[in-house]
């Protein structure tokens, strides 16, 4: 099996979700495989409910410690634990229904070791996918669970009959094993560049500090970081989590625990003699999850719904959707009208899901393990509640009803967690879930902007937003803006695009020494140039922009900027700290502006820095290419470089700086009408090539500039002949990022960069005299982000 050219972050998805296949296999197997025993030993549904619920008991139990025991020493090495563990019990423990302390005590201690999975999942996640990625990895992972339950149902009852119940928890013991060794073979901790600033949050590189990461405690200061739980239990977002955990999980616990007792006992059917058809309601789960994480990350990426009004669209639509099918389902009397009922109740659950199920990454970055198993405490309980309640519920209808044949027997028992699902709309912790941008989200348009976005329109001046004084959504936050390249080629001052693995920091926080509606620059780390005084600084410039947009008078902030990047690289190193400057204080107070408004405060440390122009700024705030349409107005439109295609900058920055102000008193005051009609073509071209996502193309007329770039090209020292290396190395373009120095080349295999940087790297050195570094990274497509925050 050779991996070495498939990106280990899928490969770290896919074994996750096979784990979540394996843990659904072994919950509905041992469903089974005990209705079966229970029922030939004439244990009535009560005690099957008891038996059935235990496992739930130490899986609520371990959640918690689950997520503290990821916090510490790694995901990775509890998720194999865990396996192991529950395997082991699998194997081991025989199924006799008459033996009950043995079966409570197997049941409980594989309920405390898949307690662990999930917490420990969400943590892996959130070191390994990027924010743009996360929901469709997210969903593919929990969807997992879905096929691990279909694949169940079809072949779990042929294996009992022929083979007996217990066959079933030795082939469940031989999957677990066999994952673990998988897991042991290939999965690995997220790599760490050299740098403590060269990897944008969320992608390579751990947000959660761990014991088995000493790096991270040198950058602590040999200390690890303090759980803060006071503000997690006590969290409004958190707990709005915690409900939708408990209704979706509630809903989902019935059907796989007493969907079989359902179609043997309810509709007196064979769950051998339905064949695969029985598969199905899992199968629809596994499906729609799928289509929820592809639908959510589609909306968000091409802007064609915010990302709070995208999570609230999935999470509405399932949930009532789910709720009317959970409530019609004993009305279906027929094995094809149960089946489709419990197949669209289940699978729209799992869309609902979607919408819900990666805010635990998203509200809390660092702690998503922890925060994951708060949540699933209460999906467990709800695990707890609904399964045992139901097996009374179902007694108390057997006495009633002399059997379970009647469809009254079972309306209780789907009504309930169908009116779960409604009553949760009424609950105020939803309404406040979704009053909050999610930190490691894209930022969201305004309300007002169409589906079809053709292009983002402010005014070339701000003013105040907010009629209101808002207050502070968090206690602190910490945001991050990525490197940017301009002036691409004859985009000159009206396209650029985000680069994903560089960038700045901004940490902001509510400081009552601070005096009311100013900011405070406590600390710069990065750079020994840079003024702390804020009037003087891009971020402080920027944050004042927006406390101004946002009617902020009676907070102080003070802020800490980390500088990624080298000043007068021509990376869009002040656009990065205005970015994030901007976004941190937006965040802050609720995340209320849109990234029109926040580009319009960053132009204003911009202006103030190095000239009127968008092409760094908009490009550090949006992710991706930006057009810039016009300055007055002020008029933005987003290119969407395809998903599917590959991009990397080579970026080779020389030890020279190239000051903006005077690379643009280089540029002509005159240009001829050929070069204008020449630039104009390959402008066009440039931007056509960035929407077919045609990398040859881009490249080409990227290297095709005859007004700015001849300019420009003598006043940084081989410049020209690291082109042409470039060109010869088999880059498909080259040209100078921003001002210079640093040349950019385009090329869609990342090993193919590396040669050629290389090359550059020689030509800066023999033809300019000049050491250089050279880097090769992605396009970034999600622009300013937070990552990390402290709630209320």
């Amino acid at each position: 099996m050779n991996f070495m050219k498939f990106p280990q972050r899928y490969l770290i998805v896919i074994l996750t979700f096979v784990s979540t296949c394996v843990c659904y296999i072994e919950r509905v197997g041992f469903s089974i495989a005990y209705t079966v025993a229970a029922d030939a030993a004439g244990i009535n549904q009560s005690n099957k409910g008891t038996i059935l619920s235990t496992f739930y008991y130490g899986y609520a139990l371990s959640q918690v410690p689950g997520g503290w025991a990821a916090q510490k020493i790694g995901g990775r090495k509890v998720l194999l634990l865990s396996f192991v563990l529950w395997s082991s019990t699998c194997f081991l423990v025989p199924l006799d229904p008459n033996r009950v302390t043995i079966l409570v005590v197997a049941r409980l201690l594989v309920g405390v070791a898949q307690g662990f999975i999930f917490p420990s999942i969400h943590t892996v996640l959130a070191q390994w996918v990027p924010p743009h990625e996360r929901s469709r990895s997210v969903s593919l992972t929990t969807s997992g669970m879905y096929l691990g339950a279909a694949m169940g149902m079809l072949v779990l009852p042929s294996l009992v009959k022929f083979k007996g119940p217990q066959s079933v928890f030795l082939a469940e013991a031989a999957l677990g094993i066999l994952w673990s060794l998988l897991w042991f073979e290939y999965a690995t901790d997220p790599p760490r560049s050299e740098h403590p600033k060269a990897a944008a949050a969320g992608f390579g590189e751990s947000l959660l500090p761990t014991d088995a990461s000493p790096k991270t405690k040198l950058e602590k200061g040999g200390k690890t970081t303090k759980i803060p739980w006071k503000k997690i239990l006590f969290s409004k977002p958190v707990w709005a989590i915690v409900v939708n955990n408990f209704t979706f999980h509630y809903a989902l616990y019935v059907l796989m625990n007493w969907l079989p007792t359902y179609f043997e006992q309810g509709l007196q059917l064979s769950l051998q003699e339905m064949g695969s058809s029985k598969m199905m309601p899992y199968l629809n789960m596994f499906v729609f999850s799928n289509i929820g994480g592809v639908v959510a990350d589609h909306l968000i990426t091409q802007r064609i719904m915010s990302v709070t009004k995208t999570r609230k669209f999935l999470n509405t639509i399932g949930f009532i959707v789910a709720a009317l099918a959970l409530m019609a389902l004993p009305i279906f009397r027929t094995s094809s009208g149960a089946i489709l009922c419990s197949s669209v109740a289940l699978g729209f659950l799992a869309l609902g899901r979607a919408g819900f199920a990666v805010n635990h990454m998203d509200i809390a970055p660092r702690y998503a393990g922890i925060v994951m198993g708060v949540s699933n405490t209460a999906g467990t309980l709800a695990g707890i509640i609904g399964v045992d309640m139901t097996g009374r519920l179902l007694e108390a209808a057997k006495i009633e009803y002399s059997d379970l044949s009647s469809p009254e027997s079972w309306r209780s028992v789907f009504s309930i967690p169908g009116l779960l699902c409604i009553l949760r709309f009424h609950c105020s912790a939803m309404a406040i879930c979704f009053q909050f941008q999610s930190p490691l989200k894209p930022i969201t348009f305004p309300a007002s902007t169409p589906k079809k976005i053709p292009f983002l329109r402010c005014k070339a001046s701000f003013s105040t937003t907010a009629a209101t004084e808002l207050e502070p959504v968090f206690t602190s936050v910490k945001s991050f803006a990525p490197a940017t390249v301009a002036n691409l080629g004859p985009g000159f001052d009206f396209l650029g695009a985000a680069v994903d693995g560089l960038g700045d920091y901004v940490s902001l926080s509510v400081d009552s020494s601070v005096s009311p509606g100013h900011v405070s620059i406590s600390e710069i780390s990065g750079s020994s140039k840079l003024s702390p005084n804020p009037l003087f600084n891009c971020a402080g410039i920027a944050a004042i922009a927006t406390m101004k947009m946002l009617n902020i008078r009676s907070f102080g902030l003070s802020l800490k900027l980390e500088k990624g990047l080298p000043l007068g690289s021509g990376l869009g190193s002040s656009a990065a700290s205005a970015a994030a400057a901007a976004v941190a204080v937006n965040e802050l107070f609720g995340a209320k502006l849109g990234v029109d408004q926040l580009v319009l405060a960053g132009l204003e440390s911009e202006a103030k820095v190095s000239g009127y122009h968008a092409d760094n700024i908009a490009p550090a705030i949006m992710g991706g290419f930006v057009l810039i349409k016009s300055y007055d107005p002020l008029e933005l439109k987003p290119l969407i470089f395809p998903q599917n295609q590959d991009l990397f900058f080579v970026l080779v920055s020389p030890e020279f700086e190239a000051p903006t102000k005077k690379m643009r008193a280089a540029l002509p005051t005159e240009i001829g009408m050929p070069h204008h009609v020449w630039n104009c073509s390959q402008a066009g071209a440039l931007v056509a090539s960035v929407l077919e996502g045609d990398v040859v193309g881009l490249g080409k007329a990227l290297s095709s500039d005859k007004i700015v770039e001849p300019k420009r090209a003598p006043l940084i020292p081989g410049m020209e002949a690291v082109k042409k290396a470039a060109i010869n190395a088999g880059a498909f373009g080259c040209t100078i990022s921003g001002a210079g120095p640093t040349a950019v080349a385009v090329i869609d295999n990342e090993e193919k960069g590396k040669e050629i940087g290389q090359k550059m790297v020689e030509a800066f050195l023999e033809e300019g005299h000049l050491r250089s570094a050279a880097m090769v990274k992605r396009l970034d497509r999600v622009g300013a982000r937070l990552v990390d925050s402290v709630p209320r």
